[in-house]
């Protein structure tokens, strides 16, 4: 760290990463798709759940997973805007994630 270089490299890692404009816009868009997409599921469920005519446990829990269902199938809309993911100080991206669970799924089977 005695070199110009050296220097720089040291202040480099000293500061703080700050997340780009484009990431804190992301996360706010996810936070309000997050929001939207359970309140859609809420008025789904409850709208099912009163137009029902039988009020069983069978049912409650069809409609609940229903319900999960709609905001599960949602996932790949906020998926595809997520920055990728950091793994062992590098960054993954989607083919070295689908190689790490084939991996994983290969060392079940065995």
């Amino acid at each position: 760290m005695e070199t110009e270089v050296g220097r720089i490299a040291g202040l480099l890692e000293a500061s703080e990463k700050q997340p780009t404009p484009l990431q804190q816009e992301l996360d706010r868009t996810g936070k309000r798709l997050s929001v939207i997409m359970l309140v859609i599921c809420a008025v789904v469920f409850a709208a099912r759940l009163v137009s029902t005519t039988t009020f069983t446990l069978n049912v409650v829990l069809g409609l609940f997973l229903f319900a999960v269902a709609l905001a599960l199938a949602a996932i790949p809309e906020a998926a595809a805007v997520a920055p990728p993911r950091e793994y062992g100080g590098r960054t993954l991206g989607a083919a070295d994630t689908c190689a790490h669970f084939t991996t994983l799924q290969k060392k079940r089977r065995t």
